[in-house]
């Protein structure tokens, strides 16, 4: 229930998507969404339209390997979310869906890379690499940071020589500092564009005189 005076909150079905394997067929299927939705199945994850008993479905092909298969759902529901689905993906497709996820995301970033028509391409992937918060080096960095004093606290309460954490500590701390001057490699490449430089305010312009008064009769 919700309070007096309060709207209720609208659902749209169509927002909804589950990816799931059939446990019949086996095939791996998307249920829910519109058109635009069928559209982003077909071109992220290379889901096929079949017909159904309740209207029309989307499946991947039968002679695509288990491994491919997995991907094309992780791309699917990816592409999805980012265009504003809610999207169910069975753990089935993703087993260890974090890792998969990451590496799909390097991979990304990879063809990013190798794709860059120009500098500011280039500049544009350097910063999402190296941004501080939660940019690929930075989170790295932290996961060092956190095991290295984990691992040196264990190391001082057992009585043993902490040299290896200390190592790890300089190892993160040099990681790091190349992500600075990856960030100054950015700059370089891709300069700030200046601003654009606004006109000078004009003087008023000088009032013009007007023809001189006669000047006063004499007197004799």
């Amino acid at each position: 229930m919700t309070a007096a005076g309060q709207a209720e909150p609208e659902f749209f079905v169509q927002n909804y998507i589950t990816i799931t394997r059939d446990q019949h067929t086996q095939l791996v299927v998307a249920i829910g969404g519109g058109e635009r939705a069928a559209a982003i199945l077909q071109s992220a994850g290379d889901f096929i339209p079949a017909p159904g008993p309740h209207g029309l479905y989307h499946r991947l092909p039968h002679s695509l390997p288990a491994n491919q298969q997995r991907w094309s759902a992780i791309d699917a529901a990816e592409a999805l979310r980012h265009a504003g689905f809610s999207v169910h993906l069975d753990d089935d497709l993703v087993p260890d869906g974090d890792r998969l996820a990451a590496q799909r995301h390097f991979h990304r970033l990879s063809a990013r890379g190798e794709q860059a028509a120009d500098d500011r391409e280039v500049a544009a992937l350097l910063t999402e690499i190296t941004t501080p918060l939660g940019g690929p080096l930075a989170n790295l960095t932290s996961t060092l940071v956190v095991t290295q004093s984990a691992w040196a606290q264990r190391m001082k309460n057992a009585g043993r020589d902490g040299e290896l954490p200390d190592r790890l500590r300089h190892t993160a701390q040099a990681l790091a500092a190349t992500s600075q001057l990856i960030r100054g490699i950015r700059d370089q490449a891709a300069p700030p564009r200046p601003a654009a430089k606004t006109a000078p305010e004009q003087a008023p312009a000088a009032a013009v005189p007007g023809p001189a008064a006669p000047p006063p009769p004499r007197r004799r």
